[in-house]
């Protein structure tokens, strides 16, 4: 009898026995009741807070998972690229990955899905991401062009505006310093454009050469600005004579960058002018550039031969117009209130006057008013310890109205009439002209 309760005993521990195991392999179905005790089946569900189909099928990260499912939340997208490119890569494929921040990064393709790649970085393969076909591109050795483009990148931007003009690309897709940014490439005008990028087209040959040994030929479009898409590069420089054409003719048509400083000069001008009263200032307008727009407002001619060299577009040189014009209107009821002082013109030098007149270009057609000088002797110009004498002059003026002036107005030409020093006390016995100056006056 005890040997029979012990083989019952030994059976139901058994019985028990098993069952945990089958519990534990997930064999049985919600729970297990064995003589009143109750067992839980093991949940095959992962405890995660995120989706289901976003965990990889496989335990290593950066093993090809040909199962994965698209995740519904985080995938990273690169902002600039068309939807529906697709490079069409495969599981295990190098790759390039561009996320909504712009950043590249060097990756494995672990698995596809309907619109998605999921990639594993290669420097941290644990670090394994959702991103959008169109933002997964073909390998290139990303690290060695950044360093090629170092020290190229100099040579590529004059290329780059034709570069937008011919895909139809936002300047911000091509070179995110912008075309006239502050170290952008600038030329006087298109013949200086022409001769220095002729001279540099070599330099470009040097790149194209360093791109095809360094990447092996590949230069995939990451859809990003120069410095970090070889699509762009690769097409100037192995289309480099072709380039040099557009980027000629683009300067040529392109505003010049330096036109907002004429501009603002022109509406200092017309500050002055709007504000001058006789007695109260000086000049009309500060010498210098003020007085240069002055000129170009109230002449035709010297206007025009301005905008020939500086307004190669319609819409600058409307712009331009509007504001000469302004200072014209300005300077028609202002320039007649303004003339020369009498006590200017208070001595004669005959030799000083010839010097001056030999400065106008046809002295015997002029209808001259006053001419002098200020002061009866000579002027001393200390040297820069202010010691000894480095040279003695007297400033001579001219008043007058030059039937040849496209304008209403007279001027006032200066020229200082200087004798270097030769040393103890005395002075060179030639006398000459130098610092000469044009300035729009109102007549008598």
């Amino acid at each position: 009898m005890l040997a029979l309760n012990l083989t019952k005993r030994t059976i139901i521990n058994l019985g028990l026995f098993v069952t945990v195991l089958l519990c534990t392999s997930q064999q049985l179905s919600a729970q297990v009741n064995i003589r009143g005790i109750s067992i839980p089946k093991k949940s095959d569900k992962p405890k995660t807070s995120q989706p289901e189909q976003t965990r990889s099928n496989s335990t290593n990260n950066g093993t090809p998972d040909r199962n994965s499912a698209a995740p519904q939340g985080d995938v990273q997208t690169n902002l600039t690229a068309p939807a529906d490119y697709n490079a069409n890569l495969n599981i295990g494929d190098q790759a390039i990955a561009v996320d909504r921040f712009r950043d590249v990064k060097v990756v494995r393709i672990a698995g596809k899905s309907d619109g998605a790649y999921k990639v594993a970085e290669l420097k941290s393969p644990d670090s394994v991401q959702w991103y959008s076909i169109n933002s997964v591109y073909p390998y290139f050795d990303y690290q060695a062009f950044t360093e090629i483009m170092y020290n190229y990148k100099h040579f590529v931007t004059p290329y780059l505006p034709c570069f937008g003009k011919k895909h139809n690309l936002e300047e911000k897709l091509v070179t995110e310093e912008g075309y006239n940014a502050f170290g952008a490439r600038h030329f006087s005008n298109a013949e200086d454009a022409q001769k220095t990028l002729q001279a540099e087209q070599p330099k470009l040959a040097e790149l194209d050469s360093q791109l095809k040994s360094k990447l092996g030929g590949a230069a995939p479009n990451t859809f990003l600005e120069y410095l970090s898409n070889p699509a762009i590069v690769s097409e100037i420089v192995s289309q480099r004579a072709e380039y040099l054409k557009c980027a000629v003719g683009v300067e040529d048509e392109k505003p010049d960058f330096r036109l907002p400083v004429f501009l603002s000069d022109i509406r200092k001008a017309q500050g002055e002018a709007e504000r001058y009263a006789p007695g109260e200032y000086l000049y009309l307008v500060s010498a210098g550039d003020a007085s240069d727009e002055l000129l170009r407002a109230v002449s035709r001619r010297a206007r025009e031969e301005w905008a020939k060299q500086w307004l190669k577009d319609a819409a600058s040189r409307a712009e331009f117009d509007a504001e000469w014009d302004k200072l014209a209107d300005i300077a028609a009821k202002k320039i007649p209130t303004y003339k020369p002082s009498a006590a200017s013109y208070r001595f004669r030098d005959p030799a000083g006057e010839k010097l001056l007149m030999g400065a106008l270009k046809n002295p015997a057609t002029l209808k001259i008013f006053r001419i002098g000088t200020d002061t009866a002797g000579w002027e001393i110009q200390k040297d820069n310890d202010n010691l000894l004498p480095s040279y003695r002059y007297k400033t001579m003026k001219v008043y007058f109205r030059d039937p040849n002036d496209d304008h209403p107005y007279c001027r006032v030409v200066s020229a200082r009439i200087k004798q270097d020093y030769a040393g103890g006390g005395r002075y060179n016995a030639e006398i000459y002209r130098s610092s000469v100056s044009d300035e729009i006056f109102g007549c008598p």
